[in-house]
């Protein structure tokens, strides 16, 4: 058996509020010296002249007094009219006698003396309190409010001292209210102009993920969770943040390609902070690769990443990527077209850690010592061509020596892409257009006819010779390939230079080489270009004697053609007889059809090594950080507290002071564990994309106390502060605020202000009682809006929210209560009863208290502990949902160290929350003919929760443990509605926390309820069912705990139909979740 059951007597009690701790013998009207009304009076008066003889002028006794007093007689039964209707008299009545005038008025004036006599009571009580026992009446308390300053834009800092007045207007009985700045406050023109959050969680697996948000959602509600909440419980739908990115990007101007089969490979030497490295093991399902193309980010097909631990110290991470010929060019970052905030001149390829992989804690920790970049490109068509006589068209045929190629004929190749870069690889494909099979055989007729040597046919092809020179700081004497055939003698129609730089006799393989980036848009070759070109000279073939003696063959015949064939003419005019001459072919112009290059190149650059073009950037998740030293270059941020609040000020500058109202909804940390207390929160300010710890003796103050009440906080910022970053959002000061307890450890915000101050009411009375209506009532919000002396740098005051901690003078009534409450338990908490005076006593701004005995922080059975159930007054509360009135942990912790002193030093106090167990009412309305549905079921929601949850709307009404609730009684509130015709369907549920009580067996009979023996239905006998389950939909809710409280669900499911929709489908089912109370069986209290 539980403990509600073990102590039901004890938990059924329901314990006490602020209106149940007067006793009724303490009440002024209680026992009255003098209780008589007008009207008791009056016929005192009557009976008295009935015993009055009257005598007329004559002396003759003729009746008595009576009829003097008719006019106040009720005409049908002869009687002295009812209070009530004397009163009306009273009040209406113009034209009274003089002689019944003259009593009236002598028995109102005897009322001065009934009330004076009346009050002995109550001067008994006070000399007795105050003067026989020396009871002190507690002193007033003037009540405090924050205000917020507005500075006129594109001033300076302005100050405002301690002591400031501020115009509250007038209270209800004309006092003027006047409140003063309690500390001194430097109003500058900044204002909070962003609000992000982080929090880490852990999923299912126990791996870290990681959510963020950078705007409060609707989903939220009326106020916003200060540090955000898990995700990960919820559905999308319910999800207001979203998935925080982190990892890794590079930049470099060797990753620009435009076109191709691009492959990149990258070879990162990495550092660990932890005790090893990770194991070998790839991690490319990790991670998602993109890279900065021109339609937007390009992924690629083909992707792996490998870590690679060569030693206990040696460890290195390899990626391999390919970006298919089909994708788009890889071009320079641009901010809008890729929408990162990254700022380079260079493509970024970045690596960005897939939360629900679960590798965040392998890759946390690593940093990078080194970089190598390997690119290996195919296919590179887009290029500059040219010879000695014009440019050339790389899509059409291309002549490559001109119509007239000689000896040192040029062909000039350009490309920014490639020769910007620093090569290890070079390789030129030639596709020639309409290339002689047999090049020999085609100019036979260009050599002597005494040739018969074979030598030179064999040889022919490969005396055709180019050398390759690269273009350098304007100058071409650096050669790549010398005396290099320019026909591939088994493949003639394709010929392939390659060029490798791996030797360094190469230009590339001078230390003194450096790249040219400037030069990826490049111009056509000119005399005044110094880089981007190679050019394919022609220094072959030349034959002379004996071969040929009438005129030398050079490189292509077009030289000695014109003279070979006007002799081959000749000799053929003449010819007679043998062989017959033949006339030379015309001389074969280069000319090729596809020109490609392909080409690998590399990088290299260490960190802090800030000569190098190439960029190591580490992502998180509101912007990055450029590596300067191998500890920034982390693969994936270090992520250390639980919860992160950034907030971001526009046009503030450090050195400065920052006040920050939060207006925090008092009661919502509803974390399962400790709440934070004041100091667990670390601050921090942004100074050139590092955070710089605020110290505690910077924090100048805190009255939210860990973010548990509205408050102040104020901070120093340093002078190194910067607006200035990348790691957040540009152009802002930037603090943060992080936590490392669990996000629902604080309250939830409701408004978070800058430039707020403290102020407390003036007394400018000699009397401050003056201030006693006030006080029992407060400021409202808006009451304050302008100094009382004008200042010119001030353009706005604002109070947006009602002043709190005033506190009147005791008064009579209160006094009393306290004082016999004092008498009885004599500042000593040992009974039930003790504890709730105490606490109701000393805590004002609680309205009841329940104390559970034996009982736990969770209100399970524990002996030798005491769970003290706190309900904060609603109407002096700052909270949101006044559905879940819940006590900020300010104000529980207050209450246990105060009742610590009151107890046996061996009690164990806990003082918790209620639980708060939701009714939900899902019902089908037909509404009256002409209701608008749609407004009047938002009318029905309403009118529900004011019915099930009174106390969230009235002043006075009491709320109640261990309650229970009928489905029937709120069927008939519903049918009750004068717009709602008839209702067609209707569930009841009941949902809480905790375990689920699984149906009737889990109740005791007898003892929860007595089930009668009833007439049989004609429909057949009926049997409990099993599906009698709360939280389900069910016949009674009631709270399944002693410190629980039943509430409306804010949003109750009601759905319009019309008359036409109406279906009824008879009896279905049958059990005790389908019977009706006191139709089929009785439930009786136990």
């Amino acid at each position: 058996m539980d403990s509600f059951r073990r102590y039901g007597n004890i938990f059924r009690l329901n314990g006490t509020n602020q209106l149940q701790r007067m006793p009724v013998a303490l009440e002024h009207d209680y026992i009255l010296p003098d209780e008589r009304s007008l009207r008791d009076k009056l016929l005192y008066v009557k009976q008295l002249a009935a015993e009055l003889r009257f005598y007329n002028l004559s002396g003759q006794a003729i009746g008595d007094w009576q009829p003097f007093f008719d006019i106040l007689l009720d005409q049908t039964t002869g009687e002295l009219v009812e209070q009530t209707q004397l009163q009306t008299l009273l009040d209406t009545k113009q034209d009274w006698p003089a002689h019944v005038s003259l009593v009236l008025v002598f028995l109102k004036l005897f009322n001065y003396l009934k009330d004076d006599l009346n009050e002995l009571p109550a001067r008994h009580l006070r000399h007795y309190y105050e003067q026989e026992l020396g009871l002190i009446r507690s002193d007033i308390t003037l009540d405090e409010v924050h205000v917020i300053f507005e500075a006129v834009k594109n001033t300076s800092a302005t100050l405002l001292k301690a002591g400031t007045e501020l115009d509250g207007g007038k209270d209800n009985n004309g006092n003027i209210l006047v409140y003063s700045t309690v500390n001194d406050i430097v109003v500058t023109p900044s204002n909070i102009k962003k609000i992000h959050r982080l929090v880490k969680e852990q999923d299912k697996s126990g791996h870290s993920r990681f959510f963020i948000a950078t705007e409060q959602s609707k989903l939220e509600g009326d106020s916003w969770y200060t540090f955000g909440r898990k995700q990960l419980d919820y559905d999308n739908s319910q999800r207001f943040m979203t998935e925080a990115t982190s990892g890794f990007a590079i930049t470099s101007p060797v990753l620009q390609m435009a076109e191709g089969i691009r492959e990149i490979d990258l070879v990162l030497n990495l550092n660990t902070t932890k005790n090893s490295f990770p194991a070998d093991h790839s991690i490319a399902f990790a991670l998602t690769a993109e890279i900065t193309g021109e339609e937007g980010w390009i992924k690629p097909k083909k992707f792996q990443a490998e870590i690679i631990t060569k030693t206990a110290t040696s460890s290195i991470l390899k990626i391999n990527l390919i970006i298919e010929e089909s994708e788009s060019a890889i071009i320079a970052l641009d901010s809008e077209l890729h929408e990162s905030d990254i700022k380079s001149n260079w493509p970024v390829i970045r690596f960005l850690l897939i939360g629900q992989s679960g590798h965040y804690e392998v890759l946390e920790g690593l940093s990078v010592a080194k970089c190598s970049i390997f690119v290996d490109v195919h296919g590179v068509k887009n290029l500059l061509v040219n010879n000695n006589n014009a440019s050339l068209n790389t899509e059409k045929p291309m002549s490559l020596f001109g119509s007239q190629p000689r000896i040192g004929s040029e062909f000039y190749i350009g490309s920014g892409e490639i020769f910007s870069k620093r090569l290890s690889h070079l390789e030129l494909n030639l596709h020639w257009q309409d290339l002689p099979t047999d090049l020999f055989a085609y100019y036979r007729e260009y050599f002597d006819s005494v040739l018969t040597d074979s030598s030179i046919e064999e040889s022919f092809i490969t005396n055709f010779l180019i050398d390759i020179n690269i273009l350098y700081k304007r100058s071409w004497n650096y050669t790549l390939l010398h005396s290099q055939t320019l026909f591939n003698a088994s493949n003639p129609n394709i010929k392939s230079f390659v060029i490798s730089f791996d030797d360094h006799e190469s230009i590339f393989g001078e230390n003194n080489y450096k790249t040219q980036p400037d030069i990826i848009n490049l111009e056509p070759y000119n005399s005044n270009s110094k880089y981007g070109f190679i050019k394919l000279v022609l220094n072959g073939p030349s034959f002379g004697a004996p071969f040929a003696t009438e005129t030398a063959f050079e490189a292509f015949g077009h030289k000695s053609f014109a003279l070979r064939y006007a002799n081959k003419a000749i000799e053929l005019s003449q010819w007679q007889s043998g062989i017959k001459p033949v006339l030379p072919n015309e001389p074969y112009t280069p000319t090729i059809s596809e020109l490609s290059i392909n080409y690998k190149a590399t990088a290299e650059f260490v960190l802090g090594d800030n000569q190098a073009l190439e960029r190591f950037y580490s992502l998180n998740a509101f912007g990055y950080v450029i590596a300067q030293q191998q500890l920034d270059a982390k693969l994936v941020p270090s992520i250390d507290n639980q919860a992160y609040l950034f907030i971001g000020l526009d046009s503030l500058f450090a050195p400065a002071n920052v006040s920050l109202l939060f207006q925090l909804d008092k009661g919502t940390a509803t974390t399962s564990g400790e709440a934070l207390t004041l100091g667990e929160a670390q601050w921090s300010y942004l100074a050139n994309n590092h955070w710089q710890t605020i110290s505690s003796s910077e924090i100048l103050n805190d009255s939210t106390h860990g973010f548990q009440k509205p408050g102040l906080i104020t901070l120093e910022i340093g002078q190194d502060a910067s607006t200035s970053h990348n790691l957040m959002p540009d152009s802002m000061l930037w603090l943060r605020a992080s936590i490392d307890k669990p996000e629902d450890s604080v309250c939830r915000t409701i408004g978070l202000h800058n430039n707020a101050v403290l102020a407390k009411l003036n007394n400018l009375t000699n009397n401050i009682d003056d201030y006693n209506d006030h006080l029992s009532m407060l400021l409202a919000k808006d009451s304050i809006s302008k100094l009382k002396k004008r200042h010119v740098t001030i353009k706005k005051v604002m109070q947006p929210y009602a002043s709190f901690g005033g506190r009147t003078r005791q008064q009579d009534n209160e006094h009393f209560q306290s004082s016999s409450e004092l008498l009885r338990h004599r500042n000593r908490a040992i009974t039930i009863w003790d504890i709730e005076k105490l606490v109701l006593n000393k805590f004002p701004e609680v309205f009841k208290v329940k104390c559970l005995p034996h009982s736990d922080a969770n209100a399970f059975e524990k002996t030798g502990e005491l769970a003290v159930v706190i309900i904060p007054n609603l109407r002096s509360s700052s909270t949101v949902n006044t559905l879940e009135p819940r006590a900020d942990t300010v104000l529980m912790r207050d209450i246990k160290n105060f009742l610590l002193q009151k107890c046996s030093a061996y009690s164990i106090i806990n003082v918790i929350n209620p639980l708060f167990e939701y009714i939900k009412v899902d019902t089908n309305i037909t509404f009256k003919s002409g209701v608008d549905a749609g407004y009047f079921s938002q009318i029905l929601n309403a009118e529900l929760q004011r019915f099930l949850s009174p106390w969230a709307y009235e002043d006075g009404q009491d709320i109640l443990f261990g309650s229970r609730i009928y489905k029937s009684e709120i069927l008939a509130f519903i049918e009750g509605r004068d717009y709602v015709d008839y209702v067609t369907k209707f569930t009841l549920y009941h949902i809480y926390d905790g375990p689920r009580r699984d149906g009737i067996a889990h109740k005791a009979i007898d003892f929860d309820f007595i089930i009668q023996a009833r007439v049989t239905p004609a429909i057949g006998a009926m049997t409990v069912a099993e599906n009698y389950v709360v939280g389900q939909g069910v016949e009674v809710a009631e709270t399944t705990k002693p410190h629980a409280i039943l509430v409306s669900h804010p949003s109750h499911n009601i759905t319009a139909i019309s008359v036409d929709d109406t279906d009824c489908t008879g009896v279905n089912q049958l059990g005790i979740g389908y019977m009706a109370v006191a139709l089929d069986f009785d439930v009786y209290p136990e």
